[in-house]
């Protein structure tokens, strides 16, 4: 063991030094290249100004260089400028010397046009540009210049990556977070941030504070949103005034992000800014953040809730389904369930078997300022049962559980999934006894509500392979007594299927091939031959009752 413990420390001890001298050999280059570059500014003289102009590399970051210049005009007066940039920023394409009537320019930009080099004027920010003119006193200074600048950009890029090795440990990446998204001051402006890490989510869940200067006014900006959902392939750094900034996008620009003003709920974003007065306090907070986030999908799995049972699941969606600032939501805890929700005072009931939902379709969507965790039947078959205001409605294949908070359902397809799989599995078939199947039909056909909108319904066994059908309808042009003579050797048990159309349900009995040879009846009159017997039920439940006792019916006919 001790042999082991030797080993790691004999080899981190190597890597450190290893790294240790590779950094020192990129700032030696990098600071005997910067050399040639000061020995080329010269002090140049035109027809209308002086050019005095000057370089040098910041001790503990040498990529990062000041180049300042003096210009002095004929009357005398003097301006300085003070350009401060990493060289790591330049395009080396982009350096290139130009004649412009009696000045010798080299000029360089930017990579991809940012504005990431401060200028300042005298003691004042003026701004961030993206471009410098550098002046030469004649072609061959110009040249070496040139070329002395375009070599100094890879070294500089190479002594950045040895100095930023960034350490990939959780707590001391956040850590780096909290300590430096802080409030700003520049050029008399400021502007306020700070972010809080919530209790119970292991500094995944942020609160970016803002109260951003403007005229005055006071104004606090809210960003709430959780590192897991943040991709680390979208940190992008940005000028924004005398600000440099750091905006993150969510994975698949969902909008996750939470915006709060001044109290009141705004939208849901899908991506936010942490604002820095440095560039390169700023470029080394994006490569924190890429070190950062991804470690957070793993930490935002340590939080994943445990599911024991059924029972327990159960209970977690339970507990998940709760109000919001402007709907009331409750469901029955059950693999019969009813979700219940109050809006404006308008009550809906979706009333459904989990095991109709389908395990692959619970997915958290955004809509508006809330969250909504969707899910749908098997095959959007319309199994839902809807009720408004104690009025039924047409049936559905799908509904919301909605959340004004992401973290109270983040998980919760997860122990939906688990749930529907063990409703599904927990099922017991509901039949009857041998010699009682049109007792059991009939039993869920006497429902109060179904008499009063169906008329009375009764199936009749007639014979081993004969039954009778009787409806008693009591509006309309129909109104009166039906009857149905049906023999099941016409018959097959795929005959027999339950339909949904609009807010009923019922059970179809066809003949084989459609043939029009069941008998009917309009009180005791001979009426024309049908292919087709509707019988309607309560609900899906008994219709699924009704349905498979009567395929049971017809196979046993064939016996």
């Amino acid at each position: 063991m001790n042999s082991i413990k030797f080993f790691r420390a004999a080899f981190l001890w190597t890597l450190v030094t290893i790294l240790s001298h590779s950094l020192v050999r990129a700032q030696s280059d990098l600071l005997s290249t910067l050399k040639e570059v000061s020995a080329q500014l010269k002090t140049v003289k035109t027809s209308g100004n002086e050019w005095k102009q000057s370089l040098r590399a910041n001790g503990l970051r040498p990529y990062q260089v000041f180049y300042e210049i003096t210009g002095t005009d004929k009357k005398g007066q003097t301006v300085t400028r003070l350009y401060e940039f990493n060289l790591a920023d330049i395009d080396p394409a982009s350096i290139k010397y130009e004649a412009k009537k009696d000045e010798m320019l080299v000029k360089m930009k930017a990579i991809k046009g940012h504005g990431f080099i401060k200028e300042k004027e005298g003691e004042q920010q003026v701004k961030y540009v993206s471009e410098i003119t550098l002046y030469a006193d004649q072609i061959d200074n110009a040249k070496a210049l040139t070329a002395a600048l375009q070599k100094s950009v890879p070294l500089a890029q190479k002594a950045m990556e040895s100095k930023l090795k960034i350490v990939s440990k959780y707590s001391f990446l956040t850590d780096w977070l909290k300590a430096n998204v802080i409030s700003l001051n520049a050029a008399g402006e400021s502007y306020k941030q700070g972010i809080t890490y919530a209790e119970g989510f292991k500094n995944l869940r942020v609160k970016l504070i803002l109260q951003p200067g403007d005229k005055g006014k006071v104004e606090e900006e809210i960003f709430d949103f959780n590192l897991a959902d943040m991709d680390e392939r979208n940190v992008e750094m940005g000028v924004s005034g005398k600000w440099i900034y750091l905006e993150l996008a969510t994975r698949s620009k969902q909008g996750y992000i939470k915006y709060v003003k001044n109290g009141k709920v705004q939208s849901n974003e899908k991506s936010v800014r942490f604002y820095f007065d440095d560039v390169e306090r700023a470029r080394e907070g994006k490569l924190i953040l890429q070190k950062l986030l991804p470690l957070a999908g793993p930490v935002s799995d340590e939080l994943k809730p445990v599911y024991s049972s059924l029972a327990d699941g159960l209970k977690k969606i339970k507990t998940a389904v709760k109000n919001t600032p402007e709907i009331g939501q409750s469901i029955v805890a059950e693999c019969q369930a009813i979700l219940s929700v109050n809006e404006n005072g308008k009550v809906s009931e979706y009333r459904f078997a989990w095991g109709d939902i389908n395990e692959s379709s619970p997915k958290i969507k955004v809509s508006g300022k809330v969250f909504e965790m969707s899910v749908e039947t098997r095959d959007k078959q319309k199994f839902i049962e809807v009720w408004k205001n104690g009025e039924k409605q047409s049936y559905t294949s799908s509904f919301d559980i909605i959340s004004d908070d992401i973290e109270s359902i983040r998980y919760l397809p997860e122990i939906v999934k688990r749930v529907i799989t063990d409703c599904r599995a927990s099922v017991k078939p509901v039949s009857p006894k041998p010699g009682m199947e049109t007792q059991f039909i009939n039993e869920r056909l006497t429902n109060s509500r179904i008499v009063v909108k169906a008329g009375a319904q009764v199936l009749e066994k007639a014979g081993k392979c004969q039954l009778v059908f009787k409806r008693t309808i009591t509006d309309g042009k129909n109104a009166g007594p039906l009857r149905y003579e049906l023999s099941l050797t016409e018959m097959d048990a795929s005959s027999v299927e339950m339909v949904i159309a609009g807010s009923s349900v019922f059970v179809n009995i066809s003949t084989r091939n459609k043939e029009k040879t069941i008998k009917s009846f309009k009180g005791d009159t001979p009426s024309d031959y049908v292919n087709m017997v509707k019988i309607e039920c309560e609900n899906i439940v008994s219709g699924r009752q009704i349905a498979d006792t009567l395929k049971k019916i017809v196979s046993d006919c064939k016996k």
